[in-house]
């Protein structure tokens, strides 16, 4: 039985859902195409075919449109008799930690926030770690972070290493280090992508539960250093129950000034909370948002941002400043395996290597990149089972966006419901955005494939 004749179909509005998980096809259509990949079906991919189809449906020049439509029903995996191998090449990109020094104690903070003092890689372990990176992939993307990554005591010379080399860069900071000097350096980087700013609020009160008292002040100060210096940057504040109301205001606040946002969602994720105000993990729980709150958050903010900045712009800013994805490969409609523990690690400040860098925990160390290589740290994440595929888990294998999802956040699977071989706890969530990201396509895709209906 081919992909085409057992697909699924699904209305919303004007358009089609069209998909097969047994391969990971999907596509969206209108009827008027749905009508053609039938045809390609039964035609066996006939061009001339198409085309008199095409040509009868008033489509200019059809037989390009049939070359076209042909080509995109391939991409998108409707000739496949099996689900994709889309493990990808290693390293595609790399959390590394400088040190876990930090100026704030956030409570939510993934590093965890005991044992942080004085805690730097030395900047003969980053060349020796840069190096090794290198020999697996030279063009390996950086996220640079710690800690507060600006607090290395070599931070001027490391920056100038990365712009030696094939790497890009992302650098986390909570800005309060970008003073006048570093966003001068900063904007003279050739290979710095984005410089994501940590801000929860723009109030004192509300970022005060996050960052502590008086932070604010030097948060904002630090932002405005980056604006004024040019600076491409994006706004990442954590989204909880006590910021919601202000996150329209961030994002315009970034767009006005050339940047965007990318909110984070609070999560709890096991963390060395020894230094934490008792009562804070309750605290942290109070404020997690539910998938509904998530999902109103997601569209009320691109709806605010659309209508004042126009569509084309905002698609441009993500197009320009969300386009790397770091957690899964990048085939179109084949992300049925996460990057976790292959084409995505976490490496701390003393060489110990995690599968993600939300998976900071003494049982998920692979290893220490100063005692082994990588080739060593990718087969102890195989071993363990960490490189699960979307279609071998149980809840993903019959999801429309199996070959889309790679079965949503890893390490959120492996806390919730324990174990990489489970779907992620806001699995809902998760598909909503696909569906209204896959409904958003039909309006890129041009004549070479969209048809009147």
């Amino acid at each position: 039985m081919s992909a085409i004749s057992d697909a699924r179909i699904e209305q919303h509005g004007e358009l089609l859902l069209v998909t097969n998980p047994r391969v990971g096809a999907l596509t969206t259509m209108t009827e008027t195409d749905l009508a053609a990949l039938h045809l390609f079906d039964v035609s066996d991919g006939s061009l001339d075919t198409l085309a008199g189809y095409f040509e009868g449906c008033g489509v200019g020049d059809p037989q390009s449109h049939a070359q076209g439509f042909r080509d995109r029903v391939v991409r998108d995996g409707w000739t496949r008799t099996e689900f994709p191998n889309a493990e990808g090449p290693p390293l595609l990109s790399a959390y590394v930690t400088i040190t876990r020094e930090c100026n704030l104690a956030c409570p939510y903070c993934y590093q965890g926030l005991s044992k942080r003092r004085g805690r730097h890689m030395s900047i003969e372990q980053i060349r020796m770690l840069f190096d090794k990176i290198a020999a697996v992939n030279p063009d390996c993307y950086l996220i640079l972070t710690g800690g507060e990554p600006l607090m290395h005591p070599d931070i001027y010379e490391i920056l100038d290493f990365i712009d030696g080399s094939n790497f890009r860069l992302t650098l986390l900071t909570n800005g309060i280090y970008i003073d006048a000097q570093m966003a001068e350096r900063l904007s003279r980087m050739e290979r710095l992508d984005v410089v994501q700013i940590s801000l929860d609020g723009l109030t004192e009160d509300i970022s005060a539960l996050s960052r502590g008292k008086g932070a604010l002040t030097k948060i904002q100060a630090g932002i405005e250093e980056a604006i004024a210096a040019k600076l491409p940057f994006v706004l990442a504040p954590t989204l909880h129950g006590q910021n919601l109301h202000q996150i329209n205001e961030m994002a315009e606040y970034a767009v006005s000034n050339g940047g965007y946002i990318k909110p984070n969602n609070l999560r709890s994720f096991p963390k060395d909370n020894e230094k934490m105000k008792p009562g804070a993990s309750d605290f942290l729980e109070q404020l997690e948002l539910s998938e509904r709150d998530l999902m109103k958050v997601a569209r009320d903010m691109d709806a605010t941002l659309v209508a004042k900045y126009g569509k084309e712009r905002i698609r441009q800013l993500k197009e320009r400043y969300l386009r790397y994805s770091k957690c899964s490969v990048d085939d179109h409609n084949a992300k049925g395996l996460c990057g976790v523990g292959w084409s995505l690690l976490d490496i701390d400040w003393n060489g110990d290597v995690f599968p993600c860098h939300l998976g900071k925990t003494p049982e998920l160390k692979l290893g220490n990149i100063f005692d082994v290589d990588f080739g060593g740290i990718f087969e102890e994440a195989r071993e363990r089972g960490i490189r699960t595929k979307s279609h071998e888990i149980s809840g993903c294998s019959s999801c429309n966006f199996v070959s889309r999802c790679a079965g949503g956040c890893r390490m959120g699977a492996y806390y919730a419901n324990g174990g990489f071989d489970k779907s992620d706890d806001l699995c809902h969530y998760n598909y909503q955005g696909n569906l209204r990201r896959a409904l958003g396509q039909i309006e890129k895709i041009g004549e070479e494939w969209r048809t009147p209906a």
